[in-house]
C-alpha cells in the first residue's frame, strides 16, 4: 500500500489554509492512459464512420460467364456473406446484416435478384473481395462498381 502525504499551506491572503494532496504517480498514469484511450477511440470511430465507402456489384447476362448459370453466382454470393459472418435479416431475406463487431467497418448488404441480373449493394471492401472471388481466370465475369 502506497501512502500519500498531505501538507497544509497558507493561501495568498494568509487567512485560509489550503490542503494539498499529493496524488500517487501510478494514479496519475492510470488517469492519463484512460483519458488518452477514450480520446483515441472517439477519433477512431469518427474516422471509420466517415471513411466507409459503399459500392454496387451488378451481374447481368452480358457480363457473366455464359457457361455458369445465374443461380450459381447467387449461391456463391450467399456462401461468401455467411462465411464472413453476415446474417440474413429475419424480416427481409434479401438483406444481410454484419455481426456486432463488424458494424463499424461495414454496413448491411442488400441483394436484388431478378430473372436476368443480380445486384449487390454494400461496403466497398466486401464488393471488392467478392469481385475477386467471382472473377476467376477461367471466367469471363466483369463487374460494374459504383461508389
Amino acid at each position: 500500500m502506497v501512502k500519500t502525504s498531505s501538507k497544509t499551506v497558507q493561501s495568498l491572503d494568509g487567512r485560509t489554509p489550503i490542503k494539498h494532496v499529493n496524488i500517487n504517480l501510478m494514479e496519475k498514469l492510470a488517469v492519463t492512459i484512460l483519458i488518452g484511450t477514450l480520446i483515441f477511440m472517439f477519433f477512431t470511430f469518427i474516422h471509420l464512420r466517415k471513411s466507409r465507402k459503399l459500392g454496387t456489384l451488378l451481374i447481368t447476362t452480358g457480363n457473366k460467364d455464359p457457361e455458369i448459370p445465374l443461380q450459381v453466382y447467387k449461391q456463391d454470393i450467399e456462401t461468401f456473406l455467411t462465411q464472413v459472418r453476415y446474417f440474413k435479416d429475419k424480416r427481409n431475406h434479401s438483406v444481410y446484416r454484419p455481426g456486432i463487431f463488424q458494424t463499424v467497418f461495414g454496413g448491411k448488404c442488400k441483394t436484388k435478384v431478378d430473372t436476368y441480373s443480380i445486384e449487390l449493394q454494400g461496403p466497398y471492401h466486401i464488393i471488392k473481395i467478392l469481385e475477386g472471388i467471382l472473377s476467376t481466370p477461367a471466367s469471363k465475369f466483369r463487374s460494374k462498381r459504383t461508389l
